[in-house]
């Protein structure tokens, strides 16, 4: 009976807090409907929330201007779920969220502080959150009322009588508190596309019945965090290791100065004694300025030394008596303990709401910042709005999107999860990178731990894998990432480098000196760029190797030809008359399968690069053919045709393909069925027969799909290899990336196979499954095991690499279900021969099942299917100056082109093939055909 009465008394409380939470939200406002006021394109039809793929931490819903976002709802201090393994051991709560443009990356965490990334002359942290030294990232307010009472408006941090709501949105974060008198309403976001600094929009209403005078504190921290390359990160051997190793990275600010000044409006730090060097080089000693700008008015006063702003050492609690900054702040560099708080007195009336504005970022050391942040001025009570919807209808500019039959399995998201997911991807794909100095290109990195924790950014697969569909989004953003990776080429052994870091620095990461199919990667970008384009000037685009004051500028046909060189004469062929594999192929650990590794990396061959050769070969051909290199493209089409011929003869008697040679008698994939080689295969068209195609979709879904929960296995073991090693040969795990050629392939064979596969391999049948793990939901890794693993929806971490400790963010995961959205409309670079001239062009076949209407619109081009799949439409919209050629497939349910509507000064050519279309340059216009 007693107990009885506990649990009566327990369920009642927890009743009456409820009830309390709801009121407070009704008074906040909080649970108010949001009135939607698009700025979507008029190509994109309204977004709708859907009902997949929202976990157990949220709820996916369109935001006021139409566009995706994710409430977070879950109360992570008190709710068991929000704790998720790390190799730290450490009980972490933490889940955070990108807002990004092309200079910045911040972290929005649910806790409501904020940190920011930037990669100018090398990877460093601005702000990093480290409380055990006092810093606490900022992003945040502090309110001191008259009554006494210090508010930290963070949700980690609020008072317990008081709410918050986040928003996790395309390029913002919204972190609101409200006690139900007071609301602090804070909007953090990234201008476009490139302003080197963040602003902070923050709204402050009096909800009561009285006047309210207080001071409003705007924080943020000071505390440089430089992250030059480590390549041991984990924690998986050792838990202390990773806060050693970020130790070792503070001690890099030893000898520095820190001082804090302020000038009107502006609240600048600077770290000045280091010592200049020249890149490239693993650290860059000479730090930017950060500054805080208010951009509202003039602040009251300003505090610089948390010691006297904060009651406690490591928790942000105010002090009562603290003092404000009275002419210069200085103070050692090693631990800077130092923040940039401007603050304003506040008289509030009842009902009003004051908005104050500010701005966080960087700048070259001493140089001026009034003009820099000009643009971004409070200019009235109407701008903060104005300028939200800007940055909305900027990331809607850029959004993909989809029609298509609603899916009637009940294994795969709804439509509109569907489609909100391919807009959410654009943005973060977009979104995810910087500027680099040394190499004076943007990039998009791979980002997650490698990048991260690593500081390691690559490898160059990676980036093409990147630059595929952002052609068809973002043209611009993919010529740069192209260009910058054509830099990665050694000088001295034109051999392309697995990985950057620091201040233009490369590394091969220890064990990757050698990998023998970077090029290859890179003919595919490039051939995915031009063709999608039809943008031929990239070839000419005049680009060094590295170090670049060491090499020539070269067109960048000259870094296809010297790949064409490196392959053939200095990789070569082994045994077998496959391309060696030397250190690695896309899978970076695939020699340690081998039982010798340093026979496997002398003398071991992979069949996928021959595969990729047969398929990425013809295109590389094609664009040295356009440029004369005759020998060049002659030599590499030779040996594209001997590397098809020998892959071909690698398919065993059960229907799939090795894998790869460890040495002249060790065959390996027979006991082991790899995703990635299979689906290469397909790709490349080897198997003999449509039949033996399809029966290759059926064993590859068989054994790596079917028995998945969650997307298919990247491979999967019949026998234990002799040197599995966990966290990066371990069996279970499925990667977007290489999912997404597998659908590539499976289009080539199986349209339905291909359009299931593209529905099951998405962020929102994760979260679905996996709904109480939070990566997977609006962001992830790059790969995370399934239902066969004891780690059953987590993703992985090895000696070396921690990449549970920094989950999301991984390009991989947001490039997977762009490209397999492209293949399975059947877009992708092909080649055709006319008049003895092999041409490269964009290949449109729409792989699609029967029985509804489908459409893929990419800010480059949309392409429409009939409901009975007799015709389809293709709409070319002009974003640079030049033509395209592409070679028009059939209809989904037509085996041949029967005819082509073309508009007038639009040419075709009738080729086995289908219908090769040449469209000329039309100025900001659209050009529509028709393929019966």
């Amino acid at each position: 009976m007693r107990t009885s009465n506990v649990v009566r008394a327990i369920l009642l409380l927890a009743t009456l807090a409820g009830c309390q939470s709801e009121t407070l939200a009704r008074r906040c406002g909080f649970d108010a409907p949001v009135q939607v006021q698009s700025v979507l394109p008029d190509r994109i039809a309204p977004f709708a929330a859907g009902a997949s793929g929202h976990g157990s931490f949220g709820l996916w819903f369109v935001d006021r201007f139409g566009l995706p976002a994710y409430r977070y709802t879950l109360d992570q201090m008190h709710d068991g779920r929000a704790l998720w393994p790390n190799t730290e051991q450490l009980p972490r709560r933490d889940h955070w969220h990108l807002v990004g443009n092309l200079r910045i990356n911040a972290l929005a965490y649910n806790h409501g502080y904020v940190e920011v990334f930037i990669q100018d002359r090398g990877l460093e942290a601005l702000n990093r959150f480290d409380p055990a030294s006092g810093n606490f990232a900022g992003g945040f307010s502090v309110l001191s009322l008259a009554d006494g009472r210090q508010i930290v408006t963070a949700d980690r941090w609020k008072p317990a009588e008081s709410l918050t709501r986040r928003v996790f949105g395309m390029g913002y974060a919204t972190h609101d508190w409200c006690d139900g008198e007071l609301r602090v309403e804070r909007n953090i976001w990234a201008p476009q596309p490139d302003a080197a600094l963040l602003v902070d929009d923050v709204a402050i209403t009096n909800l009561t019945g009285r006047t309210i005078d207080l001071e409003h504190v705007e924080v943020w921290d000071v505390n440089r965090h430089a992250m030059p390359i480590q390549l041991v990160r984990s924690g998986s051997l050792e838990p202390t290791l990773p806060a050693r190793l970020d130790a070792e990275r503070d001690a890099l600010n030893e000898g520095l100065t820190l001082s804090i000044g302020h000038d009107g409006a502006i609240v600048r730090a600077q770290l000045s004694g280091g010592t200049p060097v020249s890149p490239p080089t693993d650290f860059n000693p000479e730090p930017f300025d950060t500054f805080v700008a208010d951009l509202s008015g003039i602040p009251d006063r300003v505090y610089a030394d948390p010691r006297a702003f904060w009651a406690e050492a490591t928790r942000p609690v105010p002090a009562a008596g603290r003092v404000a900054l009275d002419g210069r702040f200085e103070v050692d560099g090693f631990g800077q303990a130092a923040m940039l708080a401007p603050s304003r007195n506040l008289t509030i009336a009842p009902g009003e709401t004051v908005r104050l504005r500010y701005a966080f970022g960087y700048t070259e050391p001493g140089a001026a910042v009034t003009a820099m942040v000009a643009p971004w001025q409070l200019a009235s009570e109407q701008t903060a709005e104005q300028d939200a919807r800007a940055l909305a209808a900027a990331h809607a500019a850029y959004a993909v999107d989809l029609t298509a039959p609603e899916p009637a399995r009940g294994d795969v998201p709804d439509l509109a999860a569907l489609r909100r997911e391919l807009a959410w991807h654009s943005y973060y794909l977009r979104n995810a990178g910087g500027f680099q100095q040394y190499f004076e290109h943007f990039i998009v990195n791979q980002g997650s731990a490698y990048w991260y924790k690593h500081g390691l950014d690559g490898a160059v697969r990676d980036f093409m894998f990147i630059a595929a569909p952002l052609s068809y989004i973002d043209p611009a953003l993919a010529r740069e990432v192209l260009l910058y990776a054509a830099r990665m080429r050694h000088e001295d052994r034109r051999a392309l480098s697995y990985a950057v870091g620091g201040y233009g620095q490369l590394s091969d990461a220890g064990i990757h000196t050698n990998p023998s199919d970077v090029d290859l990667f890179l003919w595919w970008g490039i051939a995915e760029y031009v063709a999608a384009t039809g943008d031929q000037t990239i070839l000419d685009a005049m680009e060094p190797w590295w170090p670049k004051d060491e090499s020539a500028s070269r067109p960048l046909w000259r870094h296809i030809e010297a790949g064409v060189r490196r392959l053939i004469d200095d990789i070569g062929v082994g045994a077998h008359g496959l391309i060696h594999v030397q250190t690695g192929d896309w899978d970076d650990s695939i020699t340690f399968f081998a039982e010798d590794r340093e026979q496997a990396e002398k003398e071991g061959e992979s069949v996928a690069n021959a595969m990729m050769a047969a398929r990425m070969g013809s295109w590389a051909a094609a664009m040295l053919e356009a440029r004369g290199a005759t020998t060049a493209a002659n030599d590499i089409l030779t040996f594209s045709a001997q590397q098809r011929r020998e892959a071909a003869e690698e398919r065993l008697p059960d229907g799939w393909y090795r894998r790869a040679w460890f040495g002249p008698n060790e065959p390996f994939g027979e006991e082991v069925i790899f995703l990635f080689s299979n689906a290469l295969a397909l790709i490349a068209d080897l198997p003999p027969t449509p039949d033996d195609a399809r029966e290759l979709v059926v064993l590859t879904r068989e054994h790596l799909s079917t028995p998945s929960t969650t997307g298919m296995f990247q491979f999967h073991y019949f026998s234990e290899p002799a040197n599995a090693l966990e966290g990066a040969t371990d069996e279970g795990s499925s990667n977007p990336a290489i999912s997404a050629l597998a659908i590539w392939g499976f289009a080539h064979a199986d349209r339905d196979a291909a359009w299931i596969e593209f529905l099951r391999n998405t962020m929102a049948r994760k979260a679905d499954v996996y709904p109480d793990i939070w990566y997977g939901i609006w962001s992830g890794p790059d790969a995370q095991y399934t239902n066969v693993h004891p780690d059953a929806g987590q993703t992985w971490a090895s000696v070396a690499t921690p990449t549970r400790d920094f989950p999301i963010i991984n390009s991989n995961q947001h490039v997977g279900p762009l490209l397999g959205a492209l293949r399975v409309f059947g877009i992708e670079p092909v080649t055709a021969v006319v008049e003895g001239r092999t041409e490269l062009a964009l290949g449109i076949a729409p792989k699609l099942p029967p029985g509804g209407q489908y459409a893929l619109d990419l800010p480059l081009m949309r392409v429409d299917v009939a409901a009975d799949g007799a015709s389809y439409s293709v709409t070319l919209r002009s974003r640079t100056n030049a033509s395209r050629a592409l070679l028009l497939g059939p209809p989904p349910a037509r085996d041949t082109v029967t005819g082509v509507e073309l508009p007038d000064g639009v040419t075709a050519v009738t080729l086995p093939e289908g219908q090769l279309v040449r469209v000329p340059i039309v100025a900001d216009a659209e050009t529509m055909l028709i393929v019966r």
